[in-house]
């Protein structure tokens, strides 16, 4: 918004005059060159911001991979020695016998638990 403004202004200030001269370095041309100035960054800017974009992308798509194969892995574990084993324990499973078990909420009201 600030350089469509800038670029309107430019326009105004030039149909005033092409080689308009405030004093102080205050001319159409170095106010245009600002304006491009700007503008460049803003494409350099966005040009990052897009390869940020498909960079995490890339990531998301191949951690998805990642997680499927540790839950592939897992699972193969589970099958070969099973849920209650030492090795399913080993590769980051947790055994049936180890999870907590949710209580219902007349089990708590019967311990006086609110």
């Amino acid at each position: 918004m600030v350089l469509d403004n800038a670029a309107a202004r430019a326009a105004g200030l030039e149909s005033i005059d092409a080689v308009l001269d405030l004093g102080n370095t205050l001319t159409v041309v170095s106010y245009k060159t600002a304006i491009t100035a700007a503008q460049t960054a803003l494409n350099g800017y966005n040009t990052l911001l897009s390869q940020t974009d498909e960079a995490s992308n890339a990531f998301q798509m191949a951690e998805a991979k990642v997680r499927d194969l540790s839950d592939r892995m897992l699972a193969g574990v589970a099958a070969r020695y099973g849920r209650e084993s030492d090795e399913y324990e080993m590769a980051g499973g947790t055994r049936r016998s180890e999870r907590k078990r949710r209580t219902t909420s007349k089990a708590n009201a019967k311990l006086g638990i609110s």
